[in-house]
């Protein structure tokens, strides 16, 4: 077997040298058949040579040891494919016919070195198992990288690490990380301070390698890119862009731009970055899961109780449950309308969960809480530097619903600026984070609810007529209470049976006089009132069975009765007990407390005139 000692990297790259059964010596002595200039190289560093078949590589009483394979040796049997590196210099062997040197020169051309090249540049492809850290400084960066990554959970906090290690290594003009689609994207810059003057140029975000990073992607492969040293003396530019791959699945790219006067290998800086990129891989993986387990348990703990059964068997609600379950299969934007308590946010969710959409996000944007001058970050998100706390980038509502749908609630209370940036979104499915200069597509079904009249507001120039429209496409109306008081006894046991975990003592259900009751009650409040009203008579209720006394709110300590010797009371008697708590409780202000019973100050006056005749 022949074989052939190849200059990959360093002063005499892209020369070859047979390796025979005469010794092959490397050093600065200007004897030796390859001559190094380093002055980390002895006078006489090392030799190689051929013996009985096998290739051996001999050290001659170095000061810096030989490394093969990123490990320093003495003495060191050498295999085809291995890497040997004295100082910068890096040899590899490999075996080849004899015809493939200059039979003239032991230190001919190597007829095939452009392979070499590519085979560097094939990092991430078919040769990605077969590389190695290249020096022992390598090895101790990557695995000082590794410790990081390990205790790392969150997908931001293991990007600015990544940034980090990649700044500490290359002393970059700038690092990018693009995570997933190109069009959503993380990126982090790091400037030199004192750039050189011979130098070429650097533009800001203009010169972003989005070429370079996307073909990197398409290939699956790390490139390197070199530009500048047209004139002698200047600097070249390197460009490296690697993607982030598990299972050949890109999870994000990586992309560094630096100079070669900043004691950066290029084939090494190559190599390193590769390594780096596979050694993050599973960690980004399994960060990004872990993300989007905890933000799966966060919504199940807002749902939890809640039931997406549209409960009532009543007309109203058979066509509400109708209405809901056809819109569900559509991608058409939908307004849910009603009062206040009826249940909007219970519509929108079943229309998510019987959508196609079901396992992706559901996010609800309360367009009410979010105050005016925080909304579009809040929606949108914002890029590092946005703002002068902004020192990360972070995605907002609209990243987070991707693929899935969002819901604004409220959106009747959003300001006419706010309604012209959610415009946008609406219609063309891209916007732009806050402090960015990028447009990011997403796949997001929009569902709106209000308790306002949204066709007076729009009269009245309170409302945009073009987003009014936007988010109409279908119109979902949800009953009042009221309107459907036959369903009162199933809301009651449903709740009893939702809430029933959170009491200390199982209940068996309602008198019923307790369901009579509740149906006679006016419920401003709707279906929230009434939920509410469940819960309070799980509080306060001493029997299995709820009563209409445990419905009504306690009275005070001075007009508390025993409940031991209590007699039971007549409907007629409860109400007019309620109507004298409410006139206490509001300083016999009648109007207050009409507001607060739900009725008219009439109605009420004449509640307080039958009472007092009969009285």
């Amino acid at each position: 077997m022949d074989y052939i000692l190849v200059c990959v990297a360093g002063e005499h790259k892209g020369k070859a040298w047979p390796v025979t059964s005469a010794p092959l010596t490397l050093g600065r002595d200007p004897g030796c058949h390859i001559v190094l200039t380093k002055p980390s190289i002895s006078r006489r560093h090392c030799q190689v040579l051929q013996r009985d078949g096998m290739v051996l590589l001999e050290d001659l009483g170095s000061r810096n040891l030989p490394l093969v394979n990123g490990r320093p040796v003495r003495h060191h049997t050498l295999h085809a494919g291995d890497d040997l590196f004295l100082g910068r210099d890096h040899f590899a062997l490999t075996a080849c016919a004899a015809a493939c040197a200059s039979p003239d020169s032991p230190s001919g051309l190597l007829s095939r070195t452009l392979d070499w090249e590519c085979t560097g540049e094939d990092v991430g492809g078919g040769n990605m198992a077969r590389m190695r850290p290249r020096t022992v400084q390598d090895l101790a960066m990557l695995y000082e990288a590794v410790c990081e990554f390990s205790g790392c959970a969150d997908p931001e906090v293991l990007l600015e690490i990544v940034q980090r290690h990649l700044i500490q290594y290359f002393n970059p003009d700038a690092v990018w990380i693009t995570r997933g689609r190109m069009q959503s994207r993380c990126i982090m810059w790091s400037r030199s301070k004192t750039p050189s003057k011979t130098a070429l140029p650097f533009p800001p975000e203009a010169a972003e390698p989005r070429m370079l990073m996307e073909r990197a992607m398409e290939e699956n492969r790390a490139l390197l890119e070199r530009t500048g040293a047209v004139e002698e003396g200047q600097e070249e530019v390197l460009t490296y862009a690697v993607p982030v791959l598990l299972d050949g699945t890109p999870l994000a790219v990586l992309a560094v731009r630096t100079h070669t006067a900043r004691d950066v290998h290029p084939d090494g800086g190559h190599q390193f970055i590769a390594l780096f990129a596979r050694s993050l891989a599973p960690v980004l993986y399994s960060a990004d899961h872990h993300a989007a387990l905890y933000r799966d348990n966060e919504r199940l703990r807002v749902r939890m109780n809640e039931s997406h059964t549209i409960v009532g068997d009543s007309e109203p609600m058979q066509r509400l449950r109708t209405q809901t379950l056809q819109a569900a299969h559509t991608a058409i934007n939908v307004l849910i309308t009603g009062e206040t308590g009826v249940g909007k946010e219970l519509v929108a969710r079943a229309l998510h969960d019987f959508s196609p959409r079901r396992n992706m996000p559901f996010v609800v944007v309360n367009c009410a809480a979010i105050p005016r001058e925080l909304f579009e970050g809040e929606l949108f998100g914002h890029a590092k530097g946005a703002y002068t706390d902004a020192s990360s980038t972070e995605p907002g509502l609209l990243d987070q619903a991707d693929g899935g749908t969002l819901f604004l609630d409220e959106i009747g209370d959003l300001s006419l600026d706010n309604q012209a940036r959610i415009l946008r979104v609406v219609e063309n499915q891209t916007f732009r984070p806050v402090g960015s200069v990028r447009e990011i597509k997403v796949d997001v079904r929009f569902i709106a609810a209000t308790n306002k009249d949204l066709e007076v507001l729009v009269q009245r120039s309170r409302f945009r007529n073009d987003l009014y429209h936007r988010i109409r496409g279908l119109e979902i109306m949800v009953p009042p209470l009221r309107e459907h008081p036959e369903d009162i006894p199933a809301l009651a046991e449903h709740f009893l049976s939702s809430l029933r975990d959170e009491g200390r003592r199982p209940f068996k259900g309602f008198t019923p006089e307790a369901f009579e009751f509740l149906r006679q009650r006016n419920w401003p409040g709707n279906v929230r009132e009434l939920r509410h009203a469940v819960h309070r008579a799980m509080t306060y209720a001493t029997k299995e069975v709820i009563g209409p006394e445990d419905i009504l709110e306690p009275p005070r300590s001075e007009e508390a009765p025993s409940r031991g010797n209590a007699p039971v009371l007549t409907l007629e008697r409860m109400e007019n007990q309620h109507i004298r708590q409410v006139l206490a409780q509001h300083g016999g202000n009648v109007r207050a407390a009409a507001r607060a019973l739900g009725i008219s100050r009439t109605t009420l006056y004449n509640k307080i005139n039958t009472r007092n005749s009969e009285q």
